[in-house]
């Protein structure tokens, strides 16, 4: 089994669910994702993992409206995806970056 680093980024509009990543066919994935607000006051943000492509639902939620202060950043916990996997980010306002940031296994 070959691995390969893998980082995405997305800095989404606001109110905006965007996709930030897809597991390739016939690939896992082993990482997390990183928000880091930019901005001086508190946001929340929502993460979520749409599993095998399926369209958006309430059990897909990392995290759902979740504060994070100014200049502060969230890690969310090792997740592992599988093919076809979706990652799905979104933020109350436009300054939320996110990264994934892991190994893909082929």
């Amino acid at each position: 089994m070959a691995f390969a680093a893998k980082v995405a980024q997305s800095n989404p509009a606001a109110t905006t669910a965007t996709l930030l990543y897809t597991t390739p066919a016939s690939t896992k994935f082993v990482g997390r994702i990183v928000v880091a607000n930019r901005d001086t006051v508190q946001t929340s943000f929502r993460l979520s993992i749409r599993i095998a492509g399926a369209g958006a639902s309430d059990a897909q939620y990392l995290a759902y409206d979740t504060p994070i202060d100014g200049g502060d950043i969230y890690q969310s916990p090792v997740i592992a995806l599988a093919a076809t996997d979706l990652v799905y980010v979104y933020a109350t306002d436009a300054e939320c970056a996110f990264t994934l940031v892991g190994l893909e296994f082929t």
